[in-house]
């Protein structure tokens, strides 16, 4: 840049780097510690960066037209306020366009929230008589005009949102067409703590308090659901990988399990977190990685292409990890806990972790990436909602 303070670089694979070069120098030979790593999603390559010569503001450009500006040595970004609720907030989804954010609460009450403009008022959706633990949404891209304070008579809505909470039941949302859930299954037989859509849309995975692992087939959600197993401890988490074939499981037993969802009457394979419990988990979207936040406020990446799988510590917050989430492109891990931070940190190089961020108080209950990748959201006891930039 102009005055020599930040020294950039990019390559084919679209990382970018930006340095101070008095750091370089002092630096051992070859090392890229003194330098910050940055991989935006939109960016498949960096062809080429210039800075503003008026400001330490960089341009990229990447062979496949996007060009992005940003400003160099800043860390993550001041968030916006989205809104503010009274009861305090439990669960965040985004829809599959990122046009829409779900937010669940301790009241029972859903509400959709509009990412433009997005101090916009909240379509409420009430329903729940307990805690909502989680949500998901499933379905086609969504557009601005799905969700509506006065209910179309349109066919049902491309994306619909699924509902999990404490009073046991499920709900099923076409917020387009109507404020009232168009289906309520109720069959659960426990206090829904986690629940999950397979990325094909074909399965519904719940867990509760009493461990138990339930799969549901979506066409037929009013059926009763398939155990597939039993923790030995209240079953905190569900996910299901990239390609639906594998679903995880975490709870209060210290264990992770992983569950062939095509052969679900064969034994799961055994992940042991001798520390703690598990209360997250978050796959990879090349299936290749399994993220965990536990009890003892440890965040984990488990390596499963190796047999069998290895895990390392990425870093620690001080109080329990209640939600991790990957960036789209992978480059990125977050993550919420009661210690009232959020981390981010590169899921290859410690060195990017920009360190706890506060948040919320007295807890972080929830983050989520928007689909793009450019936007961070958390949630917590506070009631808040904050919009996050992980690229600054």
């Amino acid at each position: 840049n102009r005055d020599t303070t930040w020294l950039a670089a990019g390559d084919e694979s679209g990382w970018i780097f930006h340095c101070r070069p008095s750091a370089i120098v002092a630096d051992t030979v070859g090392s890229t510690r003194s330098c910050r790593r940055l991989k935006p999603p939109q960016l498949p390559d960096v062809y080429a960066l210039s800075f503003d010569p008026a400001q330490d503001v960089l341009a990229v450009a990447s062979h496949a037209g996007p060009v992005l500006t940003f400003a160099v040595g800043q860390e993550i970004g001041s968030p916006n306020l989205v809104g503010v609720i009274d009861s305090g907030l439990e669960s965040l989804a985004y829809s599959p366009s990122g046009q829409l954010l779900a937010t669940g609460t301790g009241d029972g009450t859903v509400r959709i929230w509009h990412s433009e403009p997005i101090n916009r008022e909240p379509v409420n959706l009430p329903g729940h008589t307990g805690t909502i633990r989680a949500q998901a949404f499933r379905g086609a891209n969504a557009s601005s005009s799905e969700v509506s304070s006065e209910p179309s008579t349109s066919d049902l809505a491309p994306a619909v949102l699924m509902s999990a909470a404490e009073d046991e039941s499920i709900r099923l949302w076409a917020p387009g067409v109507a404020l009232d859930a168009v289906q309520v299954i109720s069959n659960t037989g426990d206090e829904i703590l986690t629940a999950a859509i397979s990325p094909d849309g074909r399965w519904v995975a719940t867990g509760g308090r009493n461990g138990s692992l339930w799969l549901r087939e979506w066409d037929v959600m009013e059926a009763d659901p398939v155990l597939l197993g039993q923790h030995a401890g209240e079953l905190t988490a569900a996910v299901f990988s990239p390609d639906s074939g594998q679903l995880a499981s975490g709870a209060s037993d210290r264990k992770i399990l992983l569950w062939d969802r095509e052969n679900p009457s064969s034994d799961p394979q055994v992940l042991d977190n001798p520390e703690a419990g598990i209360l997250s988990l978050a796959y990879s979207h090349n299936g290749r990685m399994l993220a965990s936040g536990d009890e003892s406020g440890r965040v984990k990446i488990w390596d499963l292409s190796q047999s069998p799988p290895t895990n390392r510590v990425l870093y620690k917050h001080e109080n329990w990890v209640r939600s991790v989430a990957f960036s789209p492109n992978d480059a990125y891990l977050a993550s919420a806990s009661d210690d009232g931070a959020i981390r981010l940190s590169a899921t290859v190089d410690t060195v990017d972790d920009q360190g706890p961020i506060a948040a919320h108080q007295p807890r972080v209950r929830a983050v989520v990436f928007d689909p793009s990748g450019t936007v961070l959201a958390s949630a917590g006891d506070d009631g808040h909602i904050r919009l996050w930039n992980p690229l600054d």
